[in-house]
């Protein structure tokens, strides 16, 4: 009689190895013009993959004075990637790519980043700047519309 794990036996499984999964745990981020922001992907794979990001576009992104990636090790099969966008400008909203592929085959998974929050004026604290609106208003003017934040 055939064990149930036995057609298994001589796989890839059978080795350990693992397709590559990755787990998004904020898939919508939202952030204001001119501030950092951090997308997450936690990644598992077995044999080890190569993780990297990229735009919606296919652009792959690669680290400079304003994009900055690190991987952590969570476990032997298990790794967060961390991808830190500097000084948001227009430019940087819309989808980013996780990536991760070992011999075993490939995965992605998007985060959309757009325009959101309040940014208080430098000048003057009782001013916010929506950037939605391109347009400034005083904190009392608009407090009953914001009950919210």
């Amino acid at each position: 009689m055939e064990h149930k794990d036995d057609k298994w036996k001589g796989t890839q499984c059978d080795k350990g190895y693992v397709h590559p999964l990755i787990q998004v745990p904020n898939q919508l981020v939202g952030a204001p013009v001119g501030t950092d922001v951090t997308l997450v992907c936690n990644a598992e794979a077995s044999p080890k993959a190569i993780n990297y990001w990229q735009r919606e576009n296919g652009e792959m992104i690669i680290p400079n004075d304003r994009y900055s990636m690190t991987e952590t090790d969570n476990s032997m099969y298990a790794v967060q990637m961390v991808l830190i966008i500097k000084k948001l400008q227009k430019s940087d909203f819309g989808g980013y790519k996780c990536i991760s592929k070992n011999s075993i085959g490939g995965i992605e998974a998007t985060i959309r980043l757009y325009v959101s929050g309040i940014l208080k004026s430098v000048n003057n604290p009782n001013v916010y700047l929506d950037p939605k609106e391109n347009a400034s208003k005083k904190i009392s003017d608009s407090q009953d519309e914001n009950q919210g934040y």
